[in-house]
């Protein structure tokens, strides 16, 4: 058994708490132009830089607020760009990925809410479920199954199933996922509502319900 890592860096931050509610998106393999993407990226790390070196008050409220405008900017850009693959509109392949994301619902998390839109998903997963009464998060080695691991599950078994059904090979999902951890039930709630309302802001649908690929658990509407 391997100690749990909370926090690790590729070309994003990956902030992991143990049993926390994660918002994460990710997305279809070259969905994105690596110029675009490079853009939004270097725009962020001078934002994060800046914001470090200025000596203010409530600096965390100005990272999340960073963090916050990378993401819709990010997300803006799969809703807006033309070219790439849109595998997931159809709907047999994005029934495999439903199949997956619900095949670790109650065991590796509680499944909160998704919407698998044509080249990207969001998922808001609670992971607290696998703390026992008894267990010590606080220990150096305990039984847990963190979200880098749970996404390379969905996603490499969904890739596996989804290329085999379209007759292709090589790369399906860009390796490297969106991960936010929620502080409060209003983050919860906020990340629920975005989720839903995404084909509805991205013009394919009026009302969210006219989204095939839509889930929310409905007591977390109601909060």
């Amino acid at each position: 058994m391997s100690k749990i890592k909370t926090f690790y860096r590729r070309n994003l931050p990956h902030i992991l708490p143990i049993g926390a509610t994660f918002f994460i998106t990710f997305r279809l393999y070259g969905s994105l132009p690596v110029a675009v993407l490079k853009k939004i990226n270097d725009k962020y790390e001078e934002k994060i830089k800046k914001a470090y070196s200025d000596k203010e008050d409530f600096k965390q409220e100005r990272l999340d607020a960073i963090e916050l405008e990378y993401f819709e900017e990010f997300d803006d850009a799969l809703h807006q760009i033309k070219t790439g693959p849109k595998w997931l509109r159809e709907t047999n392949v994005a029934q495999i990925l439903e199949k997956e994301l619900k095949k670790y619902d109650g065991v590796f998390y509680k499944l909160i809410t998704y919407c698998i839109m044509p080249n990207h998903v969001h998922i808001l997963i609670d992971t607290s479920i696998q703390l026992s009464e008894d267990c010590d998060p606080d220990a150096e080695y305990f039984e847990y199954t963190q979200v880098d691991d749970i996404m390379r599950r969905i996603k490499g078994a969904s890739a596996f199933r989804i290329n085999r059904y379209l007759r292709r090979s090589g790369s399906f999902w860009e390796s490297e996922s969106y991960d936010s951890y929620m502080r409060s039930e209003k983050d919860v709630r906020n990340r629920v509502y975005y989720t839903i309302y995404n084909p509805v802001k991205a013009g394919f649908v009026s009302d969210w319900r006219e989204w095939s690929f839509t889930y929310v658990c409905f007591g977390e509407l109601s909060q």
